[in-house]
């Protein structure tokens, strides 16, 4: 009788902790239920969901690289090539906002969660590289770099805040990765 108690109970353990997930530390999950319907709040740590869905996203910084962007500068000169990184970070109630109303997450390997928005940072990141290089002549972008990015950096948050708000994304750091003047 005590091995049929302990082997159900065993059972019982199994069975509950199967709808339990740990989110990391720096991270936060998105609750959705059966019915479609998204918690607008953040969850952390220990999470029970039996009739739930949880998908765990980052809330570390990510770098967001934008890649073959052709801009003119300030004489016309069109930039052969000019590759930017941007070290971004979401802001949690605002991100999840954000993903139920636009509905655009990715899943890379090489981050512990999910990435709310990359699709459309890509996007827009790239139109405002064009915004802010057209300001400056192309000798700036080797003479004057951290200037240049500097005011990518600024110009990019400006952009974002416009386009969907102050608290849903924070851009840290924009880095020229490489410029070639045709």
């Amino acid at each position: 009788m005590k091995n049929i108690l302990k082997l159900l109970t065993f059972a019982l353990f199994v069975i509950v902790m199967t709808g339990c997930t740990n989110i990391d530390e720096g991270n936060f999950a998105i609750e959705k239920s059966w019915t479609n319907k998204i918690d607008p709040e953040p969850k952390t740590g220990f999470i029970t969901h039996w009739t739930t869905s949880i998908t765990e996203v980052t809330h570390r910084e990510f770098l967001l690289p934008v890649e073959n962007v052709r801009p003119k500068d300030k004489m016309g000169v069109m930039l052969e090539d000019l590759d930017v990184t941007y070290t971004v970070r979401l802001v949690p109630a605002g991100a999840i906002q954000f993903f139920r109303e636009r509905g655009d997450i990715t899943c890379p390997d090489n981050l512990s969660g999910c990435v709310i928005g990359a699709n459309y940072l890509r996007k827009d990141a790239a139109a405002n590289i064009g915004n802010t290089i057209r300001n400056y002549d192309s000798t700036d972008l080797l003479d004057n770099r951290k200037v240049v990015e500097t005011s990518l950096q600024a110009d990019f948050q400006t952009e974002l805040d416009t386009l969907y708000g102050k608290d849903v994304f924070v851009v840290t750091e924009a880095k020229i990765a490489n410029a070639q003047v045709a």
